[in-house]
């Protein structure tokens, strides 16, 4: 993978590790390393683990671009809202983007169990599914990013 992101596929889960030595800050290229992890894990149709080094899951946005002037920012902003939308790991539960919480210490343990469970689901139907339950709501978000970026 690339400098910030590793990429490990086994039994149908990928787990993508994001580690840039610090707080793994939300940059362009870490977001971009993301992306292309996460088209891997499509190609390979498996389940993914999305996670940080150890003690340290993501500081946010790179505070620094808000530095580098207009350009820069409207760039990590573009790549962000493509990546994630913003929310406590509590309230991503009630729109699907995270089925449960748990404590640090039971993480990788949690999402491995919950990992292999979900890869053996039929993914084709699987992402129809979800597609067709958010797909109003996705296409709004767009609208709104867009409209917000102009």
């Amino acid at each position: 993978m690339g400098k910030l992101v590793s990429y490990e596929r086994s039994e149908g889960v990928s787990t993508i590790t994001m580690d840039d030595g610090k707080v793994n800050a939300m940059s362009v290229a870490m977001m971009q390393e993301i992306n292309a992890a996460l088209d891997q894990a499509e190609e390979h149709r498996s389940v993914v683990i999305l996670t940080g080094r150890d003690g340290v899951f993501s500081a946010g946005f790179d505070l620094a671009v808000f530095k580098q002037g207009m350009e820069p920012l409207m760039e990590m902003l573009r790549v962000g809202a493509r990546l994630a939308e913003m929310y406590s790991p509590q309230e991503a539960i009630t729109p699907g983007f995270l089925d449960r919480v748990v404590s640090s210490d039971q993480l990788l343990d949690t999402a491995r169990e919950t990992a292999a469970a979900l890869s053996k689901l039929d993914m084709t139907a699987h992402a129809a599914t979800k597609l067709r339950v958010r797909g109003t709501m996705l296409e709004a978000l767009r609208q709104a990013i867009t409209s917000e970026l102009a």
